[in-house]
């Protein structure tokens, strides 16, 4: 999936922890809100919310995420999914992992990428192929959606 990219053209990424019940995965879909134009766009590809090459680490602890989040692997405080397969997908493609624009935007001289929904695609085609999607009997997604604030005028 070559063209699976952020705004700022790094490669898309995902973070997974390998659960004990096979064939049950959490996928989260990091939120973040959507770009409002170009200029935002451009703005955003430069954060980690538009990019892999900013704030980025090669692995996360997703248990420190728990709280908000649902990772929890205690069979108290998540009785559910405390054993299933994690994956915390990272959003950095301002349009809600939906872009699906094959060619480059050009913003103020920098490049500016609209490919999402290829993150996605990407995304779910490793974790069905190399990690045991495919053969799973339980899936659950959670989008995290940052919507713009409503303004009186």
């Amino acid at each position: 999936y070559p063209t699976a990219r952020c705004l700022d053209g790094s490669p898309g990424a995902f973070y997974l922890s390998p659960g004990v019940a096979a064939g049950k995965f959490y996928i989260y879909q990091e939120g973040g809100g959507f770009c409002t134009d170009l200029q935002d766009c451009l703005a955003r590809s430069r954060t980690s919310l538009g990019s892999t090459r900013v704030d980025w680490n090669q692995s996360m602890d997703l248990n420190a995420q728990a709280p908000l989040m649902g990772f929890d692997r205690s069979v108290t405080a998540n009785p559910l999914l405390h054993d299933w397969t994690f994956v915390y997908m990272v959003y950095c493609d301002g349009a809600y992992f939906s872009g699906s624009n094959t060619s480059t935007t050009t913003v103020n001289g920098s490049q500016v990428h609209f490919r999402g929904r290829d993150v996605l695609e990407a995304a779910l085609w490793t974790l069905r192929e190399l990690h045991g999607l495919r053969e799973a009997t339980d899936a659950v997604s959670y989008t995290h959606l940052t919507l713009p604030t409503k303004r009186i005028v």
